[in-house]
């Protein structure tokens, strides 16, 4: 057995201390000491830390935003497909069933946001059935398309032409100008756009510019042709200038034209009759009789025009067929219960000839409720308040003071003066606001007139 010999013993030399062992040990006082000193540093600082932390998580909160867009984009949002209602929507206007067809172009819009051609067939047809510009909420609506047409695309001629005729129509002549002849410059060739161009001018009293505008346009239409929308808007625009020149055998021969090419287009029949056969009335009565021959006949072609209903009751009522004019009003609020100018004939028939102030006091409600600029409006439903037994004077004072007050912003009409109004305070012990001008006492009874047309003065 082999012994071991055990090692020769060695003192243990005596380690030194230090205060960091190690580089562990001196990062974790350093990070120590740092969050002690911010901690000590947010308690004296609590705002100032907590606008750091808002601007520091916003900022976070972006980038992560900007990655995710970036590496996970959103998927583009599908149109609806509106192919089918494409279809009944052009099926329609070729039927001549606009109202119908503007609804289905509506949707049409939806699932095509860039389609110049479906935009402009939708602003075109509001306008086309708005009775000449007198339902201005159509009016309104065509302009927004025709924004929305050059919206598709700013460097085509049809938006810029709509939108033209949506103002003009509108009453804003001088915009209408810009944008027609920045349909020219685009097109200088666009017969619709120097179509509109020319109504334009006649709007804006320049008729030789106008005269000279429709003979280039018409003997570039008789070279070359144009679809039936252009000729239609064409002569009926020319035949509206010969109208306002008094020349009224060559405008009923431009709108016969017109009509001729679209006799779908029924504001176009409602013109002839209210713009050559009344004024020629004066003189024939004949010619009256032709007038509410001719929109009896487009009023069975289209029986829910409201503006032709309208035209007719107010050639009935002046000829004093009442019932008759009863009747067309009434039809026109059945099929266009937002129809003013219908309420405010209405109410002054039941004034006028029934002397039915309860049913006056229902309609003229109902015109002011809506909007009615008419002065005679709010004098009308202010009387009938007054006539009823007992007088209801404190029914009458507010449609009195809105009634002055359209007259103090847009000037006396023909058919009610200020002083009626100061009378009609007078009658019901009403004090009469003070910006009205004292005036003397007028008899109650009011110049009757007949209810005007509602095709606006373009």
């Amino acid at each position: 057995m082999q012994l071991r010999v055990p090692k020769k013993y060695q003192a243990q030399k005596r380690r030194r201390r230090r205060l960091f062992r190690s580089r562990r040990w001196m990062v974790l006082w350093l990070v120590t000491l740092t969050i002690a000193y911010l901690g000590y540093w947010v308690l004296q600082n609590p705002l100032l830390a907590r606008d750091y932390a808002d601007n520091f998580r916003k900022n976070v909160d972006r980038q992560v935003g900007d990655a995710r867009t970036r590496y996970f984009p959103a998927p583009p949002t599908a149109t609806p497909d509106v192919r089918d209602e494409s279809v009944e929507a052009e099926n329609a206007y070729n039927l001549g069933d606009y109202e119908r067809a503007i609804e289905l172009y509506r949707e049409v819009v939806k699932g095509k946001p860039n389609d110049v051609a479906v935009h402009f067939r939708l602003a075109y047809l509001l306008l086309v059935t708005s009775g000449s510009g007198s339902d201005t909420a159509k009016v309104d609506e065509a302009i927004q398309m025709a924004e929305e047409t050059i919206s598709a695309n700013p460097e085509s001629s049809q938006g810029w032409m709509i939108r033209a005729m949506a103002l003009d129509w509108g009453l804003q002549h001088n915009r209408a100008l810009a944008s027609a002849q920045r349909a020219l410059e685009l097109d200088p060739n666009s017969i619709f756009a120097k179509a509109v161009l020319g109504n334009i001018y006649r709007n804006l009293g320049d008729l030789g510019l106008a005269e000279t505008t429709f003979d280039d346009a018409i003997a570039q239409t008789q070279r070359n042709g144009a679809d039936n929308e252009t000729v239609a808007q064409l002569y009926r625009n020319y035949g509206r200038y010969l109208a306002s020149q008094t020349d009224y055998e060559g405008a009923a021969a431009a709108y016969q034209r017109a009509r001729e090419t679209m006799p779908s287009l029924t504001y176009i029949t409602l013109e002839l009759a209210t713009y050559v056969y009344l004024p020629l009335g004066n003189e024939d009565p004949a010619q009256m009789d032709t007038a509410i021959n001719l929109l009896e006949e487009t009023l069975d072609a289209n029986p829910r025009d409201a503006a032709v209903l309208l035209q007719l009751g107010t050639l009935y009522y002046r000829q004093g067929i009442y019932d008759r004019a009863s009747e067309r009003f009434q039809q026109c609020i059945t099929v266009n219960d937002t129809y003013v100018d219908c309420y405010s004939a209405l109410g002054q028939l039941e004034y006028q000839v029934n002397k039915n102030y309860s049913k006056t006091i229902e309609y003229m409600t109902r015109a002011v409720e809506l909007g009615s600029e008419y002065p005679y409006d709010y004098f009308l439903l202010a009387r009938a308040y007054y006539r009823l037994q007992p007088p209801q004077c404190n029914q009458s004072a507010q449609p009195l003071r809105d009634g002055l007050a359209l007259i103090d912003k847009n000037g006396e009409p023909s058919t009610v003066a200020r002083s009626d109004f100061i009378q009609a305070f007078n009658d019901c012990g009403l004090p009469p606001p003070q910006t009205a001008p004292q005036a003397t006492a007028t008899p109650d009874t009011v110049v009757e007139t007949a209810p005007e047309a509602t095709i606006a003065p373009q």
